[in-house]
Parts: C-alpha cells; structure tokens; sequence
C-alpha cells in the first residue's frame, strides 16, 4: 500500500450543530452523498473528512456515512474520522471558552455519544455552550479513560476566531499538554498570520492544519456565503484506509506530511517528474511505488535488498 497527498477536511458542520448552538448550520440537511458529491466538485477524489458538530455525535449520520464509504463505488476513495467540535475551559490554557476538534480512532459512535453526555454533565445538548457545563483538560482524559477511549487527537483552535486562542500563553501552555495540532481556516492572509505566531515564538515544525469550518454545505468548500472562497486548502501524506493514523503521523511529522496551499514554507505535494522510480518488477510481479517514501519490512534473510538489485 502507497502513502499518496490526500485532500483533507476534518471541519465540517452538519445540521445536527444546531441541537448544541441555534442556527450555527445555516444550510439544509444533507446525506453522505451529497457531502461526497462536494467533495468531488473540488477536486477531492480522494479525501479525509469529518463532520464536527459541537460537543455531540450525530451516531445515525456518520454510520450511514460509513455504509457509503464502504460500498464498492467509494471503497479506497474517502475515509472518515469521527469526530466533534469541544467547547472547553481550562483557565491554565486561556481565559475564555475555546474549542478544540476531537477525533476517535474507531467507528464505535454511540460509545463516543455517551462519552461526550458525561463530559458534559448530562445535561441538555441546548446548554452544552454554557460556560458552568464547560469541561477542562482533566476532565476530559477521565471521561475519555473511564470509557475506554485511549486514541483520540485533539486539535484546537488558534487564532482570529471568537472562540480561538492566540498568543504566547496559549502557546506555551498547549505545547506542554496533550494536543496534537492547531487548526484555523478562513483564508490565507489569516491561515499566515496564525504561522507567524508560530515562528515569532520559535515553533518551526509546527502541526498546523486548515480546515473549511463548513457551516453550509450549498457554499462548500466555504466556511458560509460571506467568506472568502479557501479551496481544497490542506493535503497530507497518507493512505485513506487508515484515516486516523495518517493524521495521527502527519501531526507527528508536519514537514514531511503536511501542506497547505497558497502558504509558504509548506511541503510540496508534487515531486519532480524523472525524479524517482515509479515501480519494480520481478518476471510478471510489478509492485508500484510511491513518489515519497517507500518503506520494506521483512526479517533478516527475507529478500528486502534483492528485491531492488
């Protein structure tokens, strides 16, 4: 299996928001077709995705989400993160409320559900945005313990948001924690300023991705009507048949497996045609290669180095 420059989206709303926060989606409904059918209208053949709907699952979405995935027409195109967008309060971290993406390594939604009723108090999905009900950081990974959640990548929000986090502090703090990343969308004057935070303060390997914050799917791949139009902004090396750990290992190696259109200082995703080997052949055998790294596993003996001579 090749690692290849994959589209990537894991910020996307449904309607299902609005249970949490009134009127946040401001779009109709939509099913796992027409997401996909989005998806293609941009370019995304293939693609990463995930729909973050604030601190809840929408469990019947993401399975029939999953059946379509799945079926012989998209098998090997599009892979899909659960995932949910956190309000959170950690007075170590910031002052106010900030959220923060969270994605689970499995499909076990009704689990992640009840993990986030708990996380929240159990109370009503309409008062999940008060600040009372808000959980911190503690919290989260009990919760997330107790229910035997033990992958999860936590992604937050960092500059030009009404519910972002920005400056020296945050930094600090965040980097001395668990979080994996920091994420912003809007567009690219913006997604700029954010990196140079980042640089001023030292951070040149940074975990930053950028999303489309989707509230409207008719306005796709726009955060809503009135936005600059971002496009297909994020790319990562990986393989859609294994969503959460090619995310999980492009946040660990951000040079290598992240990129972000139109930013500088970003990795290419097209290699220099002539530049590498497309494939190796024994007799009738042909094993196609990736234009990045390869890598061959095998035991001493097993004929890793014949297998190039």
């Amino acid at each position: 299996m090749n690692s290849s420059w994959i589209h990537i989206d894991l910020h996307i709303h449904s309607k299902k928001s609005n249970d949490v926060v009134p009127n946040d989606y401001t779009g109709e409904a939509y099913t796992a077709d027409d997401l996909i059918s989005k998806l293609k209208s941009v370019g995304a053949e293939k693609s990463i995705f995930s729909i973050t709907d604030h601190n809840c699952i929408d469990v019947g979405f993401y399975n029939s989400i999953f059946t379509r995935i799945d079926s012989d027409e998209y098998k090997n195109h599009y892979g899909c993160l659960v995932g949910t967008e956190l309000s959170m309060f950690d007075d170590l971290i910031h002052d106010d409320i900030f959220h923060s993406l969270c994605f689970f390594s499995g499909r076990e939604t009704q689990k992640y559900e009840d993990a986030l009723d708990e996380l929240y108090n159990s109370v009503a999905l309409k008062k999940r945005n008060e600040r009372v009900n808000m959980p911190d950081i503690s919290k989260l990974f009990n919760v997330f313990s107790s229910k035997g959640i033990k992958e999860f990548i936590l992604i937050p929000h960092f500059n030009n948001k009404n519910r972002g986090i920005a400056g020296d502090r945050a930094i600090e703090h965040l980097n001395k924690l668990c979080f994996n990343a920091y994420e912003d969308s809007n567009n690219i004057k913006n997604i700029s300023n954010s990196l140079k935070v980042y640089l001023d303060n030292g951070y040149d390997n940074f975990p930053f991705v950028a999303f489309s914050d989707c509230h409207n799917i008719s306005h796709y791949p726009m955060s809503s009507s009135d936005l600059e139009d971002v496009g297909n902004i994020s790319h990562i090396m990986g393989s859609v048949l294994f969503p959460f750990y090619s995310v999980k290992t492009s946040l660990e190696e951000p040079r290598l497996r992240l990129n972000i259109s139109g930013v500088e200082g970003m990795r290419k995703t097209l290699a220099s045609e002539g530049a590498v080997t497309h494939f190796v052949s024994d007799d009738d055998e042909k094993i196609s290669l990736s234009s990045y790294q390869n890598t061959i596993i095998g035991p001493f003996g097993s004929g890793k180095s014949l297998l190039f001579k």
